[in-house]
């Protein structure tokens, strides 16, 4: 009922939602409608914290709950904000489709629509590697325990 009374009767598309990692804030990415809006809201109240403008696709919150990583498709951006204060950290131009966290929370991976993937690092939004993995859309990213994150970061190409 609080996700009913909080959104209201909810007329936009809803791209993405997220909760933070202790599941007392959720990340309401609205994409639709002239005025789409990234909100950031806190379950226990119900109250709007912050929004920014844009319509965002994908959201992934740190692991210890002070920032939250966005992209989006339409805007071309990627987005880092300061969870208390609804701050942009980064913001920076990046055609990304995909978006995954590294199991310790240190390293982004970006999937971007050329094929590259981009690994940056989660507290400081620079972009250490970057590699065409795929000759299509980069639609799906996820971390995996089997391999170590030394190897994964190295990024070999095929291509």
């Amino acid at each position: 009922m609080l996700f009913r009374s909080t959104l209201g009767p909810h007329d936009n598309h809803i791209n993405s939602l997220a909760f933070s990692p202790d599941g007392n804030q959720l990340a309401v990415l609205d994409g639709g409608g002239d005025n789409p809006m990234f909100s950031l809201v806190d379950v226990r109240d119900g109250k709007v914290r912050w929004q920014q403008p844009g319509a965002y696709d994908y959201a992934i919150f740190s692991p210890d709950g002070t920032r939250i990583f966005a992209v989006s498709q339409r805007l071309r951006r990627f987005v880092m904000i300061n969870l208390t204060t609804g701050e942009l950290i980064v913001n920076q131009p990046a055609y990304a489709t995909a978006l995954a966290l590294s199991r310790d929370g240190r390293r982004l991976a970006l999937g971007l629509h050329n094929g590259e993937v981009a690994l940056i690092e989660a507290n400081t939004g620079i972009e250490r590697r970057r590699a065409r993995l795929h000759l299509g859309t980069v639609e799906r990213l996820t971390w995996t325990s089997g391999r170590s994150e030394e190897h994964t970061s190295e990024l070999q190409s095929p291509y």
